[in-house]
């Protein structure tokens, strides 16, 4: 738990225990208060925001609804609990706490500096769940912890030290975007029994220049994506920092971020070395590099058509991902697969089957149609022909067997009709492994169907024989 700030303010009442408005009258006093304001980043739906009231005559009931405004500009909008006036000490300080914060960011600034609307010259994000960029492996030069902008190529002295960590730099439209490792400020900000926090992210103009908030809240958000798409996880940046001339100038948190630890064993990005297997791929800053590029191309096209490409991502970082992952999951990551398919070749004009998406998505990435893993592919035909039931006949379709897309177009069919107690029954006759194989294989092609999208022509790593190989539509 750390302490974000103390400061005085007003308390003013907003709502009755009904969800009215108070009267005009009413809502014009005010209770002088000391606030603390404390923050512990934990797993969703925990809030990280603890907020401490101190004052006179306060009385919180859990069911009407306050206001808190404090001379350090900060508004926060909640609920408060505890406390009460103790009978003839209407005088004596008492303490309240406020819980279901609406808002959903506490900006700081310091006094006397700079206003909301300057710019910046840097920013540091702190990072949840940064695996697999933030543990060196990914390194391309060095840096002191917590100093993304001190990155070399080579360690001081020419040898690394305790002093100096991997660090991995890439760039993106002029500006320099730097994973390092973490210090001790950071960590009291995160549950560390429950969230990975390791590394924060560091930006600037490779020119020096300032960027406008516009930019910087552009670059927070595709960052935040990127990165949740590379490790699977859900909103890692929960804290900026902003700077001026090297001075600390604009804090930001993020009250709701509802983050995930790192969910999956396995990311599409390598690994290994290509030809000295585990070990630092020298070339894997060039992938990270590579990747970024064609994923924000692909987000703002997006977000200047409009387009749906977050919300296949949002479905990607579904909370049935896990861990463990649920069955469930394949529901999402196939409605996610659907709207890449329809982004890299148009909406169809009719309805198409489950069946025929599927198999566009396998021809997209160039994938046969059968069931990756001999072993498991025949084990499972011979354990489950019901996965390849025609599902209007309830009858074999022989020359389907063994296909992938038949299984997976079922399961999704079951899975979104679970009002039919004959599909519950079909997916609880699926042993837990079964079910764990689909899930693999649907986060595969998810991932796949992803870097397709964004042009990506290089290495990945098959989360399904644990080799890294090239995409496959680059022949």
């Amino acid at each position: 738990m750390k302490k974000l700030f103390s400061a005085a303010g007003k308390l003013y009442h907003v709502e009755d225990a009904n969800g009215n408005p108070v009267s005009k009258v009413f809502a014009k006093y005010s209770y002088p208060v000391q606030v603390d304001v404390k923050y512990e980043l934990k797993p969703s739906p925990h809030q990280p925001l603890v907020v401490d009231i101190y004052g006179r005559k306060l009385m919180g009931s859990g069911q009407t609804k306050e206001r808190l405004e404090l001379d350090n500009g900060v508004v926060l909008t909640g609920r408060t609990r505890g406390g009460g006036v103790i009978r003839g000490k209407e005088d004596q300080i008492n303490k309240i706490s406020m819980f279901d914060v609406e808002e959903q960011l506490i900006q700081l600034y310091p006094k006397n500096f700079y206003s909301p609307s300057q710019d910046i010259d840097a920013a540091v994000f702190a990072v949840v769940s940064s695996w697999p960029l933030g543990h060196g492996s990914r390194s391309n030069g060095w840096t002191r912890p917590g100093k993304p902008f001190c990155f070399t190529e080579n360690p001081p002295n020419g040898r690394r030290n305790t002093s100096t960590s991997p660090a991995l730099q890439i760039h993106h439209n002029g500006l320099e975007i730097t994973f390092v490792e973490t210090t001790n400020y950071w960590r009291p900000l995160v549950d560390s029994k429950t969230l990975q926090h390791d590394s924060i992210v560091g930006i600037r103009r490779q020119n020096g220049g300032v960027m406008d908030w516009k930019q910087v809240d552009y670059i927070t958000n595709m960052l935040s994506n990127f990165l949740g798409w590379v490790n699977h996880c859900v909103s890692p940046i929960i804290h900026v920092k902003g700077y001026r001339k090297g001075k600390l100038v604009y804090n930001g948190y993020n009250l709701h971020p509802y983050p995930t630890v790192h969910r999956e064993q396995f990311s599409w990005l390598p690994m290994f070395d290509l030809n000295s297997g585990p070990g630092v791929m020298e070339h894997n800053a060039d992938l990270v590099q590579d990747a970024l590029e064609g994923f924000a191309e692909t987000w703002r096209k997006n977000e200047k058509e409009k387009g749906v490409f977050h919300i296949a991502l949002h479905l990607l970082r579904s909370k049935e991902k896990g861990p463990p992952s649920s069955i469930l999951y394949l529901r999402d990551a196939f409605g996610a697969c659907g709207i890449l398919f329809n982004m890299l070749k148009g909406y169809p004009k009719n309805r198409t089957s489950r069946p025929d998406i599927i198999l566009g998505c396998l021809r997209e990435i160039g994938i046969d149609d059968e069931l990756p893993l001999k072993e498991y592919k025949d084990n499972i035909v011979k354990q489950h022909p019901e996965l390849w039931l025609n599902n209007k006949k309830t009858k074999k379709w022989d020359d389907k067997i063994g296909t992938m897309s038949y299984p997976l177009a079922n399961i999704q069919n079951w899975l979104l009709h679970m009002e039919n107690p004959e599909n519950s029954k079909l997916l609880l006759n699926l042993s837990r492994a079964v079910q764990q194989y689909f899930v693999e294989v649907a986060i595969w092609l998810s991932d796949l169907m992803i870097l397709k999208s964004i042009g990506y022509q290089g290495y990945y790593f098959n989360r399904l024989t644990t080799e890294t190989e090239k995409v496959p539509w680059h022949k």
